[in-house]
């Protein structure tokens, strides 16, 4: 498991996610430990991700990352729902979420998401046509949370679905100093979770950032 001082000397931005494959919860010291480190990366400077099954009780991180001006969504019980149809017609004028959602064209979608609410102080950048909150960052700008999770191939196989999960990176490396380090956080609590190895020296045709979804 990765530390924070880890995160911070080799990455500028980290995108993380959970799954959950055979109905098991994450171990408690797996998720307090992962929790540390990217809240530790984010209040460092780090520029952070966070999406999927995050933000719920038993498959998502621990409390830490909850705590105020942190996660822009609050820690929901084990819970998700349907998702649906994304409404991208109403975009507030935070340069931040304009920024996240240019390029998303309807009709998009993702079939789960949580059932979150959103974080006092955060800003909604974008919500479901059910309503369900998407997409939105934290009041100091250094975390954005990324409501959705691709259960089937048909979500991935959108092309505005992949901008909007290459968005989330790209515009947060808009705000880093330094020059973009990819790093998907990736642990599937179905086994043991491994850490890859960061990548070397890995560039970014920006032109291409949509890409940017697949390892």
């Amino acid at each position: 498991m990765p530390t924070a001082q880890f995160l911070l000397d080799n990455f500028d931005v980290i995108i993380t996610m959970t799954d959950n494959k055979r109905g098991l919860t994450i171990p408690q010291n797996i998720a307090d430990s992962a929790e540390k480190a990217v809240k530790g990366f984010a209040q460092g400077g780090g520029e952070l991700v966070l999406s999927t099954f995050i933000f719920s009780n038993s498959i998502g991180f621990g409390n830490e990352i909850f705590l105020p001006e942190l996660s822009p969504f609050e820690k929901v019980q084990c819970e998700n729902t349907a998702a649906g149809q994304i409404n991208i017609k109403s975009v507030p004028g935070d340069p931040l979420c304009k920024c996240l959602l240019e390029g998303v064209t309807a009709p998009v979608s993702s079939t789960f998401a949580n059932a979150v609410t959103l974080s006092k102080g955060a800003i909604l950048c974008a919500s479901y046509e059910n309503e369900q909150p998407l997409l939105a960052v934290n009041p100091t700008f250094s975390i954005t949370g990324l409501n959705t999770f691709p259960a089937f191939q048909a979500d991935n196989a959108q092309a505005s679905y992949r901008r909007l999960v290459s968005n989330a990176v790209y515009c947060a490396f808009k705000k880093s100093i330094r020059g973009l380090d990819f790093y998907r956080f990736s642990m599937n609590y179905c086994n043991r979770p491994t850490v890859p190895a960061p990548p070397s020296g890995r560039g970014v045709e920006l032109d291409k950032i949509d890409t940017l979804t697949e390892e």
